[in-house]
């Protein structure tokens, strides 16, 4: 099984959805495409972004997996997941079991990318298979498109062990990462709307169509070719230009695993294991339950039985033995499945 997860569906992330729902339809193989967005549609999103009138007020995931659900062929299933993502443990959640993962950030915060960047590093820690990041952003003209690709045979670039991090140097792996090169990228992390207050919330920087699909086909080019370079364009002067990224510095991992391991520490979160145990413990709470209702039933029917004048009087009425009391029991059984 492989998997595409494009995390925000919004001004980028709805062409590409558009766009990979009918590239993957065509594939030969087993295949998962996941949209993931915690944002309500607005109608002043219908400006620039992929979405239908009859769409509005809802979930902009739900929106487009409902609309290419009906078009995805046999080997392709599309389902969203209506939140924001706020830790690698949620993502993690999301990718599951799988033999490729490939995520697509359409992001508008670095935050989210930081996020998005552990992930994958972290689920190829733990699983050992490839998994590649496609990262597209812009603002109202410009933007930039950039994979990060671990192949199987590579070594892990961080180490995840008793919830601290650590960069492996024995990793050969060449990171693209949008953070690179830049000696501020801290100050960079801006953070989502969603995680600001009221009073914060400001309307984001402006962005238009055409930068938007711009991104959108720079991503699927990716998607394509898998070819490790940086695009980068600017729509107002009609600039699409591809950089070779392939230089084997890797400090910025080293910088980012300081980062998690102090500022960022809620950043990694082994929400697997807290879900595994709340199951748990709701399978043992309907077991309880289930339990008590079939001793409360059984009870009932031996009170209605017990050797009284008036079971034994029913008995005579009714023509019930204590092998109807067992045959009455199996069918509660059954009826509670």
């Amino acid at each position: 099984m492989e998997k595409y997860v494009i995390v925000g569906v919004g001004g980028t992330g709805s062409y590409v959805t558009n766009a990979l729902v009918h590239y993957l339809k065509g594939s030969k193989n087993k295949t998962e495409l996941i949209l993931v967005d915690g944002d309500i549609l607005e109608e002043k999103n219908l400006l620039r972004q992929g979405f239908l009138k009859r769409d509005l007020e809802k979930n902009k995931a739900e929106a487009l997996c409902e609309r290419y659900s009906r078009i995805a062929d046999d080997n392709l299933s599309v389902f969203y997941v209506d939140s924001f993502i706020e830790n690698t443990g949620e993502l993690e959640d999301i990718i599951g079991e799988s033999d490729k993962v490939t995520l697509i950030s359409c992001v508008d915060n670095n935050m989210a990318r930081l996020r998005i960047i552990l992930t994958q590093y972290k689920w190829f820690y733990e699983n050992r298979k490839e998994i590649h990041f496609i990262d597209g952003g812009n603002e109202e003209w410009e933007g930039q498109v950039l994979i990060n690709k671990i192949a199987e045979t590579d070594l892990p670039p961080l180490i995840f062990k008793g919830g601290k991090v650590r960069y492996n140097e024995d990793t050969e792996h060449a990171n693209s990462l949008i953070f690179k090169g830049n000696k501020n990228w801290k100050n960079s992390l801006s953070v989502g709307d969603f995680e600001l207050s009221c009073e914060d919330v400001t309307e984001s920087a402006p962005q238009n169509i055409l930068a938007n699909m711009t991104s959108a086909a720079g991503i699927m080019e990716r998607v394509y070719d898998r070819k490790d370079v940086r695009f980068q364009f600017d729509v107002s002067k009609a600039i699409q230009e591809e950089y070779s990224v392939g230089e084997k510095e890797n400090s910025i991992l080293e910088e980012i695993a300081e980062y998690v391991n102090v500022e960022g520490k809620d950043l990694i979160k082994e929400v697997t294991k807290e879900v595994i145990k709340e199951i748990e413990e709701e399978d043992e709470t309907a077991e309880d339950e289930e339990e008590q209702l079939m001793m409360e039933f059984l009870n009932s029917l031996l009170e209605e039985d017990n050797g009284t004048k008036e079971g034994r009087i029913q008995r005579e009425e009714t023509g019930r033995d204590e092998n109807d009391i067992e045959v009455d029991l199996f069918r509660f059984l059954d009826d509670r499945g």
